[in-house]
């Protein structure tokens, strides 16, 4: 951890005196800092065996930004997790971006452009479990009116020729559009050529040694109406990996997600409130454990300023026993207090 952020500060200093600004005036430049707490407490019935109960610290999030010049800005967020997540750096950035152009330069440790994600619950979205990635990498972003473009490049962990291709043979690419009107619309489409380098895929593999890199694409589309919201996402593999890589069924999985949310924003006792619904369902995604279907509801409050209450009900349907799974469906209840500053 230090030496990590050690060698962050010196490679950012060597920046700055290679534009010439001197460590003195590092000191004077305004360092933005943000945080986020939440704290859940659950209760679930899993597929198989007693309930079981607990209360974590879910996420424990510091982030330091700062504009470094008029061209360059700098970022870390630290990030924990109870049970999930040791105290890392999660994310830690450069950018390049000249005044008054429409592209950028990013390089560092960031979650590339792969999916969206965005959700009205508690819990992270099970296409988020497939799709999301973060790499250390160069992503390169240009906008153009509605239409923005963003590509990548970095060198996964998972490696071909019995791990002998240590080098830059990963990418990405995603295309978006934002319309802002009566009716607000974001929509994204999305490549990876190796989605087995997502965080959900790279801890199932049984090997980073692979055959081959299996490509990924991803399509999202938000509709924000007034108080009114509506979230589409799909996630998939292109192909099946292969058997000895991650199985389904006996063969190789081609595992894919895909989401629908609802959202609704209203005044609850003189405080803004939202409830969500959604159904989310997987294919071949077994070996990642995640259920096969799952239907979800939340409801929260913002009972403070920058604090939330709320509460989500889940109910997963697992795979059924030919495919490995049990049949069976389980429930969980999560109450969680989230505090941002």
């Amino acid at each position: 951890m230090r030496i990590k952020i050690k060698l962050l500060f010196i490679a950012c200093v060597s920046v700055l005196s290679a534009h010439g600004i001197a460590i003195a005036d590092v000191k004077k430049m305004p360092i933005e800092v943000s945080g986020l707490v939440e704290i859940e407490a659950s209760s679930a019935s899993p597929y198989v065996g007693s309930s079981v109960s607990d209360i974590v610290l879910a996420t424990a999030e510091l982030g330091l930004s700062g504009q470094v010049n008029d061209q360059i800005s700098a970022s870390i967020t630290l990030l924990y997790e109870e049970d999930d997540t040791d105290l890392e750096v999660d994310v830690a950035k450069l950018t390049f971006k000249p005044a008054d152009t429409s592209w950028s330069v990013t390089a560092g440790q960031i979650y590339v452009p792969f999916g969206s994600y965005d959700t009205n619950m508690v819990s992270d979205p099970l296409t988020l479990e497939i799709g999301e990635a973060r790499e250390t990498a160069i992503q390169f972003d240009f906008e153009m009116g509605h239409f923005s473009v963003a590509g990548y490049l970095f060198n996964g962990a998972n490696k071909k020729n019995n791990g002998a291709d240590d080098k830059i043979d990963n990418f990405g690419l995603n295309l978006g559009y934002a319309f802002e009107g009566k009716v607000n619309v974001t929509a994204n489409v999305g490549y990876i050529n190796d989605i087995g380098d997502s965080d959900g895929l790279e801890g199932s593999l049984t090997s980073t040694n692979v055959q081959d890199h299996v490509a990924g694409i991803s399509l999202s589309l938000m509709a924000e109406m007034g108080d009114v919201n509506v979230i589409i996402e799909y996630v998939a593999a292109r192909d099946s990996f292969l058997p000895g890589e991650l199985a389904f069924a006996g063969g190789g999985a081609k595992p894919k997600a895909f989401n629908i949310e609802a959202g609704y924003s209203f005044k609850f006792l003189g405080k803004w409130a939202s409830v969500g619904v959604g159904y989310q369902t997987t294919d071949e995604s077994l070996a990642l454990g995640l259920p096969e279907k799952r239907i979800i509801s939340s409801f929260g409050v913002d009972v403070m300023k920058n604090t939330t209450v709320g509460i989500e009900f889940v109910r997963d349907s697992d795979y059924s026993v030919s495919e490995g799974g049990t049949g069976q469906s389980a429930r969980t209840v999560t109450a969680q207090v989230a505090v941002e500053f």
